[in-house]
């Protein structure tokens, strides 16, 4: 039922770091499935029962929203991945009237996040997040998308104002995806602020994150998703002209790239392994 995770590499075609880089998603591709999914739900449980507080949290005004995203996920499995939602099911994990976006998340490998415009700005009103890319939840939710992107270097001064005309011009159900991505010297998929300090590199995994948006019809909240992916470099070196291309984005990084990738240790050692 599930296929081989596909290997996304997205420095090929976008070198640069600092990019909206949004393009159209065919809205039946809109969630991805793979034979890692039991790996995924096992870290979100895991993480939910040590500190729910950090994996989750949602305002009050998101309850609409929620649900509304609840209700199209499932319609979406539904149509797109009837196998996986029957598992689902006769586990009793999976049930059509789940108002929660917590419990929601649980039936895809994906984060889930919920933006809710309020005083003219997007806000982040919910999320379930238990693969990070090192940021805090308690430190972002409520905050505008300008406030929760200010520690990315010169992002919001190149494409802040890019990035909010594109949320406000976004139509109901209509996808687009873009993507992140940077090296670690670990495979875990929750890096929590402070998990991956940037001095002793073992072994090097390319990072990459297949992002999402889509405006809800009815409450106009925006879905935002994340689903991390994470390949071992041997695997990327097998790609033909994979390396070449990684290095000349590497090259490109600046300085407070690097050091907001937390990337200047492995990144050399990257340079001169390979």
């Amino acid at each position: 039922m599930y296929a081989n995770p596909p290997v996304f590499l997205p420095f090929i075609d976008n070198a640069a770091i600092i990019s909206v880089g949004l393009r159209p998603l065919a809205s039946e591709h809109w969630i991805a499935l793979d034979n890692q999914f039991e790996h995924y739900a096992r870290n979100k449980l895991e993480l939910h029962k040590l500190n729910s507080a950090r994996v989750y949290a949602q305002h009050s005004c998101s309850t609409d929203a929620q649900r509304e995203l609840a209700q199209l996920l499932y319609t979406h499995l539904q149509t797109q991945h009837h196998g996986h939602l029957l598992s689902l099911n006769r586990q009793g994990t999976a049930t059509h009237n789940i108002n929660d976006l917590w419990q929601a998340s649980l039936w895809i490998q994906d984060d889930i996040c919920l933006l809710q415009q309020m005083n003219n700005q997007y806000c982040l009103t919910a999320a379930s997040l238990c693969a990070p890319s090192e940021w805090n939840l308690a430190e972002k939710m409520g905050k505008p998308i300008e406030s929760i992107h200010a520690p990315v270097p010169d992002l919001n001064a190149r494409v802040g104002k890019q990035i909010n005309n594109t949320f406000k011009q976004l139509r109901p159900l209509k996808h687009y995806q873009r993507f992140n991505w940077s090296l670690k010297p670990t495979n875990q998929l929750a890096l929590f602020p402070g998990q991956t300090p940037d001095d002793t590199v073992e072994r090097i995994f390319l990072r990459v994150e297949r992002q999402s948006l889509m405006r809800l019809p009815s409450t106009k909240a925006i879905a935002f998703t994340i689903r991390v992916y994470i390949y071992p470099i041997a695997l990327i070196a097998e790609q033909p002209n994979t390396l070449a291309a990684l290095k000349k984005a590497i090259s490109q990084m600046s300085d407070a790239e690097m050091q907001y990738k937390s990337m200047h240790t492995i990144s050399h050692k990257f340079m001169q392994t390979y």
